[in-house]
């Protein structure tokens, strides 16, 4: 997961996979996430850094990822992660 540029070098930074999920004063979910610029040349170069991200739910039907989308981001071992060879005995 990617997506918020590092402050020093605007790259995009890495999220630590590790949390907090929380409510804030009204009540609404958020996450407390920590995040990490990966560019070596940068004066931020694996500064952790907390960001507070809100959960915003979309209206309408939600759209389903396909699994090979998803495969690349779930740990290994993770339920859904493993398919099973032709050569394998089931």
């Amino acid at each position: 997961m990617a997506g918020l540029p590092c402050a020093a070098c605007q790259d995009e930074t890495v999220v630590i996979p590790s949390g907090v999920i929380l409510e804030d004063a009204e009540g609404a979910v958020a996450y407390r996430r920590y995040r990490v610029c990966v560019n070596p040349r940068c004066e931020q170069y694996r500064v952790r850094r907390e960001t507070l991200e809100q959960y915003l739910p979309a209206p309408g039907e939600p759209t389903l990822v396909d699994t090979q989308q998803l495969r690349q981001y779930l740990p290994p071992g993770a339920p859904g992660n493993d398919c099973p060879s032709l050569f394998d005995n089931l």
